[in-house]
């Protein structure tokens, strides 16, 4: 059976690319998942995650360095950058009390969870003993 072609593919590569340049962060993960022939367009052209970790905030600048550093490319930099992000806003939320009145894990919302160290979670109950 002879393998199906997508219908980017009766445009040059390089207007595949200026296409896909188009698109955010979340678009562009919804359409590498589209099919393989995309994922693989997407995957193969890293410059399209580039501009993405070059545009976030400067307090992230050091590890995306460190990261480049390491040889990881555009799309894990990025990948990893965010999960720093969300851990650290998952950190400041209960830090600051933002989950200090719940009364069952149903109450919980869903981005308050997030893999911590002993350390993290020791800061936190010390916050939650001072606030009590």
């Amino acid at each position: 059976m002879a393998e199906q072609k997508s219908t980017l593919d009766i445009f040059p590569l390089e207007i595949i690319y200026k296409i896909f340049a188009y698109l955010d962060v979340k678009h562009l993960c919804i359409a590498s998942s589209v099919c393989k022939d995309w994922n693989e367009k997407i995957k193969e052209n890293d410059i399209l995650w580039k501009k993405y970790c070059l545009a976030l905030p400067d307090e992230f600048k050091e590890n995306i360095q460190k990261y480049c550093d390491s040889g990881y490319t555009w799309k894990e930099t990025l990948q990893r950058t965010n999960m720093e992000k969300r851990k650290a806003r998952v950190q400041h939320n209960w830090l600051h009390g933002a989950f200090s009145n719940i009364r069952s894990f149903e109450e919980l919302p869903a981005d308050s969870m997030f893999p911590l160290d002993a350390e993290a979670w020791g800061e936190i109950l010390e916050a939650e003993e001072r606030r009590n």
